[in-house]
């Protein structure tokens, strides 16, 4: 197996094979401890059973609890790899000829990403908006990834993710502590996420430095057959919504920088500033213009 197409396919191709015609499943569609303890071993999930913390063994009571083999178990099937009928875990014959096409299985496994949010981002103690805005959080990361062309710093990956989430809610009244946890699982979340998909090969990731790999690169400018706008040149600040239009725009331009206009106050606060200066209409960043873009 190639190495650069990650250690997932080569966990994934083996889990489908140990599977062969199919496994019974447990009454609530879980691998059954007893598989579950054969697989860790075999696909070298890294997964503990019975974990000691302390001097107390802690019973693994489910292959629930065991995050890396549900996660590869969950890609399988959102891979169409596996699939689930009558209490048991059969493989998808059909598509049995990935295992032989590293390259195919590869991109079966990355056009499944989309679909294993809820495998990926597990419900701890508290949850996050992104678990809630995995799709929107998927592809801000990616597309600030592709856009970048390089190494994006991870602090301002996870800031643009959390950026993305939260842009449904309003999150004015939310008291700064819980805000500060719900940041806090985000980036932990980010994190979780881009574990999985340099497992895959698809990205190279420390925490302070994220980038896509070639094969990553080529994927997700192929993703569903989508190319992905770029801006990597441009002048001046993109006017605030709802301003009107070009003429306002000037008009507003105008009156920023003009203290003494009867509306000067009122667009300061409009804009969230603290005063006219605030707002340079020179300023311009291919990255703001790519988040807007991403948006669209």
């Amino acid at each position: 197996m190639d190495e650069s197409h990650g250690k997932t396919v080569g966990q994934v191709r083996e889990l489908v094979g140990w599977i062969g015609a199919g496994r019974k499943l447990t009454q609530t569609g879980r691998i059954t401890l007893a598989d579950a303890r054969t697989l860790v071993e075999l696909l070298g999930t890294g997964d503990q059973m019975d974990p000691v913390i302390g001097d107390r063994r802690f019973k693994t009571k489910s292959s629930e609890e065991l995050y890396h083999l549900n996660l590869l178990a969950e890609w399988a099937k959102a891979a169409r790899l596996l699939r689930v009928a009558g209490g048991r875990l059969l493989p998808v014959k059909k598509n049995a000829r990935l295992l032989d096409r590293p390259d195919g299985l590869w991109n079966a496994l990355f056009e499944a990403v989309p679909r294993i949010g809820s495998a990926v981002l597990v419900s701890g103690w508290l949850e996050s908006v992104f678990s809630q805005e995995y799709a929107a959080g998927l592809r801000t990361l990616l597309h600030r990834l592709y856009a970048a062309r390089g190494p994006v710093a991870g602090d301002a990956l996870r800031r643009a993710v959390w950026q993305a989430v939260t842009a449904p809610y309003i999150l004015d009244d939310v008291p700064p502590e819980r805000l500060w946890a719900w940041r806090g699982s985000n980036d932990r979340d980010v994190r979780l996420l881009l574990e999985a998909l340099a497992a895959l090969g698809a990205v190279r990731s420390d925490d302070d430095t994220v980038e896509l790999t070639g094969q990553g690169r080529r994927a997700v400018a192929a993703e569903a057959d989508r190319s992905y706008p770029v801006c990597v040149a441009g002048s001046g600040a993109c006017p605030p919504e709802d301003c009107g239009g070009a003429g306002a725009y000037e008009d507003l331009k105008r009156t920023l920088a003009d203290p003494t206009r009867t509306e000067h106050a009122d667009l300061v606060r409009w804009l969230g500033l603290d005063s006219g200066v605030g707002f340079d209409p020179a300023r311009f960043t291919p990255g703001e213009a790519n988040d807007r873009l991403q948006q669209m």
